[in-house]
């Protein structure tokens, strides 16, 4: 699965013309349509959504370089966190 390379902006108008709803917008294309309830955190959300997959796939790496390194965690929380972390990324990626 592959999707749309950002950076992705949150708007509600495009080229001068303003939409009812907002939306999340790519290469000056409209990417998602977001309607109902709070538009403007649900498009700013998604629209942070690339940034936030590559900050997760790096925390990732570096806890797991940390943990090869050093040969333990911080604490007892830090594998739920590397868990919690890949589900994340994993569900981002459509696995």
């Amino acid at each position: 699965m592959s999707y749309t390379p950002g950076p992705w902006i949150a708007g509600n108008a495009r080229g001068g013309r303003i939409f009812k709803s907002w939306g999340v917008f790519a290469s000056g294309k409209r990417i998602a349509d977001v309607k109902g309830g709070p538009d403007v955190a649900n498009a700013t959300l998604m629209a942070a959504a690339p940034e936030l997959l590559g900050a997760a796939m790096a925390a990732v790496d570096v806890l797991n370089e940390y943990k090869a390194e050093k040969g333990v965690w911080w604490d007892s929380a830090d594998q739920h966190t590397i868990d919690k972390l890949t589900a994340a990324i994993a569900k981002a990626r459509g696995q």
